[in-house]
């Protein structure tokens, strides 16, 4: 399901959504279904700040400025804390994935929960309680969460649903609405 997945970013960002190509580069920094580039994932995440995605989802990745190999996590995390300082609608979940991930900052699960409750999505929450990121596992409650998350529009929940739908490895897998949601997404 992995390489469907990206082959349906890909589609999706030939087709010009910066979502897709800062997904894409994602899933280039992180391995997900495809092997770990930096480079590939700098120049993906090129393209969605290109493409609009100016937030510093994209842009935490993208300061380094391509410099892929010495990619400057410790900047990458610095920048994140100032967007969430002056009120980026979306830097609390990035500045929380930071905590999640490592990323620039000693790992704090807790703290990375703490952000994701006052964080702008509810996405970013219900992936903390699907996987128990800095709290107790609740994959009903985290499902709830996505679930309200898609019926308002946000494109991260149907990404990330899709993904558990995909893999199977939380929830049941149903390939089928995985694949369903990734193209509404």
């Amino acid at each position: 399901c992995d390489g469907e997945y990206i082959n349906l970013l890909q589609k999706a960002a030939a087709l010009g959504s910066a979502i897709a190509m800062c997904n894409i580069g994602t899933a280039f920094l992180d391995g997900l279904g495809v092997q770990k580039v930096t480079k590939k994932a700098a120049e993906w995440l090129q393209q969605a700040v290109e493409g609009g995605v100016c937030n510093s989802s994209t842009s935490m990745y993208h300061l380094s400025q391509r410099g892929c190999d010495g990619f400057d996590y410790s900047k990458a995390f610095l920048h994140c804390a100032v967007a969430a300082d002056s009120g980026e609608p979306y830097a609390l979940n990035n500045l929380a994935y930071c905590y999640e991930n490592g990323i620039g900052v000693t790992q704090n699960l807790e703290k990375a929960f703490s952000l994701s409750q006052n964080a702008v999505t509810a996405s970013n929450l219900g992936r903390c309680y699907t996987h128990g990121i800095g709290t107790k596992q609740d994959v009903k409650k985290g499902l709830k969460l996505l679930n309200k998350a898609i019926e308002m529009g946000e494109t991260n929940a149907m990404v990330d649903l899709s993904y558990l739908l995909l893999s199977g490895e939380i929830i049941e897998q149903d390939e089928r609405r995985g694949l369903a949601l990734l193209k509404r997404a």
